[in-house]
């Protein structure tokens, strides 16, 4: 008599893998325009506040429910929010300046976190 056990264990297998796709494709719906915006001007703000950028990837991950994938993805449009802004302001050299003052904040908030007040008057006085 042959035995049911492999054929059953297939079939569930199988009926496990589709229901979990179907649960992929309900979770990860698109984003529309207004919820790309406010993803974008949150990472934008974590960026602006010292947040490094692997910080601010973990925390849209997070609040969002994303993949490390699409953070980066959105932090990159952050980083050209901010691009846009020092543009604005008739600054050159933008993306330098953004990538510069983003690592200077976040140097001021580790140094914040290690009790290292010379480390952070040092980023703040170049900032200034």
């Amino acid at each position: 008599m042959p035995s049911l056990v492999p054929e059953l264990a297939l079939c569930l297998h199988m009926l496990q893998r589709e229901l979990n796709l179907n649960c992929m494709e309900l979770e990860y719906e698109k984003a529309n325009k207004k919820e790309v915006e406010l993803r974008a001007d949150f990472a934008a703000d974590l960026l602006a506040q010292g947040h490094s950028c692997t910080v601010t990837k973990t925390e849209l991950s997070k609040k969002y429910g994303l993949s490390r994938r699409q953070a980066r993805r959105i932090k990159a449009n952050a980083m050209g929010l901010i691009v846009q802004d020092f543009e604005e302001i008739n600054i050159e050299r933008p993306q330098m300046v953004a990538n510069l003052l983003v690592t200077l904040e976040q140097g001021m908030q580790k140094g914040l976190i290690d009790n290292q007040s010379s480390g952070v008057a040092s980023c703040a006085r170049q900032i200034i």
